[in-house]
C-alpha cells in the first residue's frame, strides 16, 4: 500500500499537462534509485508478447518503468498518486503473471520493497510547479507560459 500522502484535487483539464512537487519526486527520486537497483531491469521495457504469447489476455493494464519515465518526461501524469499506482502496477502485473516460486518474482519483492520504502519520503501534500499546459491564458490567446523549476532482454515480468 502506499504512505498517506495528498493528491492535488484539481481536476485534470482536457489535454492538461504539468508537474507538481509529487511527480517530480517520483521522477528525480524514486525512479532514478530504482534504477539503480540491481533486480529493475527485468522491469525496464515492455514484456515481449512476441515471446510471450498470453500476456495480453492475463494482463489488463501493461506497464513498465521505462513507459511510466516517458510518461513523467511527457508530464502525461496529472496527480503523484496516479503515477505511483503505474508504478505499483508493475509489480501487481509480475505476481499475476509468474508463478510464485520464480525468480523474477523474488526480484520483483526486491524491487517493490525499495519503491515502498523511498515512497516514505514522497512530500504529503501536493503543490503545482508549473502552470498546467493545454489551458489559456488569462487574454485567451494561448497557452500559459510553463515556468519550470528546477537493452536489456525481454521478460515476462515487466508489464
Amino acid at each position: 500500500p502506499l504512505p498517506d500522502f495528498v493528491s492535488d484535487p484539481e481536476q485534470r483539464p482536457p489535454n492538461g499537462r504539468r508537474t507538481t512537487n509529487q511527480l517530480q519526486f517520483l521522477e528525480k527520486h524514486v525512479l532514478k534509485a530504482l534504477s539503480d537497483h540491481k533486480w529493475y531491469w527485468p522491469f525496464k521495457i515492455p514484456v515481449d508478447v512476441k515471446r510471450f504469447k498470453n500476456y495480453p489476455q492475463i494482463i489488463e493494464k501493461p506497464i513498465d518503468f521505462g513507459t511510466i519515465r516517458a510518461n513523467l518526461k511527457k508530464k502525461m501524469y496529472w496527480t503523484g498518486r496516479e503515477c505511483a499506482l503505474d508504478c505499483q502496477q508493475v509489480f501487481t502485473n509480475c505476481y499475476i503473471f509468474n508463478q510464485p516460486a520464480e525468480d523474477v518474482v523474488v526480484m520483483c519483492k526486491s524491487v517493490e520493497d525499495a519503491f515502498n520504502e523511498l515512497m516514505l519520503n514522497i512530500p504529503n501534500v501536493e503543490v503545482p510547479l508549473s502552470a498546467p499546459l493545454g489551458r489559456k491564458s488569462a487574454s485567451g490567446r494561448g497557452s500559459v507560459s510553463r515556468a519550470r523549476s528546477g537493452s536489456a532482454p525481454s521478460t515476462p515480468y515487466s508489464a
